[in-house]
């Protein structure tokens, strides 16, 4: 997973091996010279997912079955915010105060302050949960959720599931309504 700042000076990725199509067990790398150098941050996690505010200060990354991590000055300090859980999705507003995160096949959530609170935003159902997200920049009351459906049981494995439960869910309310 990788992101950038809006002028590209700042990058945060995560690298390491890939534990499915759209998760990896690696490590944090930042760099803020447009992706010349990079460091590693926040070590002895299974980090998974990254994002970074437009202005390159703030980032948020998800380990599995952890808080979120979210850091105000480009990853030299973080703080655990929101519950835990097995993150898939992530966005942020550009100034980093709007937050949005989904986990596996669950309810999507947002923060309208930097993570201090959190509120349930959209339930698709059991089975179906947001793999992607985006935030017009703008807009941040703009939200895209893509979302997938996958059950795995002993004897099958559905992944794609019908159009009325997967697909593009929008909201221009900052997720009062989808």
């Amino acid at each position: 997973d990788i992101d950038v700042s809006a002028d590209g000076s700042h990058l945060a990725a995560v690298w390491g091996e890939p534990t499915s199509a759209t998760t990896s067990d690696g490590e944090i790398l930042l760099s803020a010279d447009g992706g010349t150098t990079w460091s590693p941050a926040l070590p002895g996690r299974h980090w998974s997912k990254i994002a970074i505010s437009r202005d390159g200060t703030k980032l948020l990354a998800s380990a599995r079955m952890e808080p979120l991590s979210f850091s105000q000055d480009f990853g030299l300090t973080w703080k655990s915010i929101g519950p835990t859980d097995d993150w898939n999705a992530m966005a942020m507003s550009g100034d980093g105060t709007r937050l949005l995160a989904a986990p596996y096949q669950g309810m999507l959530s947002v923060s309208q302050n930097g993570g201090a609170t959190w509120t349930h935003s959209l339930k698709i159902n059991d089975r179906t949960g947001a793999v992607s997200l985006a935030m017009n920049p703008s807009n941040p009351r703009e939200i895209y959720a893509g979302s997938w459906q996958a059950v795995r049981k002993p004897w099958t494995i559905v992944s794609g599931g019908p159009a009325s439960e997967t697909g593009l869910y929008k909201t221009i309310d900052a997720g009062a309504t989808w």
